[in-house]
């Protein structure tokens, strides 16, 4: 869709309009509902705003504070946007959005503990999206010893997964709900 409307070889608005008509249609084939309409509404915007004031910006920054900035703005807004595409109900994600107004951290750190707990890998994630594993790698001289830690991570990840899934309740495919 997006190549037959021209791509980016086109003047900046139909280039807009191209990015807006390809994730609208995006959201759309994902299912009817409202909550996939917005998802592809919001990546929309969310690369044009990226392509058209962010990276400039980031591009005038030292290129390490660019990356990490760019790492958490992109983890953030992509967490943010799986809010909205798992979320069916308006008045749940508004419910979501507004779950921390007026409660102390400790409390409502106490209140999504549950949330919070099956999100174990977003402290992993984080420090493998930085240059922790070419630090590793360098480090790591013999590719044996490289082989053997990548072997016992890849299996530390994959019985945390298991875990994870055997503890959690029914929850069929995405898809199997259309």
């Amino acid at each position: 869709v997006y190549i037959t409307l021209g791509g980016n070889r086109c003047s900046t608005w139909k280039h807009i309009r191209n990015i807006m008509l390809t994730w609208l249609l995006t959201g759309f084939w994902h299912g009817a509902g409202w909550n996939f309409m917005l998802w592809g509404v919001y990546y929309g915007l969310l690369l044009l705003v990226e392509k058209y004031a962010i990276l400039p910006a980031l591009k005038k920054l030292p290129e390490r504070a660019s990356r990490i900035i760019g790492r958490i703005y992109t983890l953030l807004l992509v967490l943010f946007g799986w809010l909205i595409f798992r979320t069916d109900d308006a008045s749940v994600l508004a419910v979501i959005l507004n779950a921390g107004n007026g409660l102390p951290l400790s409390e409502f750190i106490l209140a999504h503990a549950d949330m919070m707990s099956k999100s174990a890998f977003i402290l992993p994630a984080i420090l493998f999206s930085t240059s922790f594993p070419a630090w590793l790698n360098e480090k790591l001289s013999s590719r044996e010893s490289l082989r053997i830690v990548r072997a016992i991570l890849a299996c530390v990840v994959f019985i945390i997964s298991v875990f994870m899934l055997e503890a959690s309740t029914y929850n069929p495919f995405i898809y199997f709900r259309f």
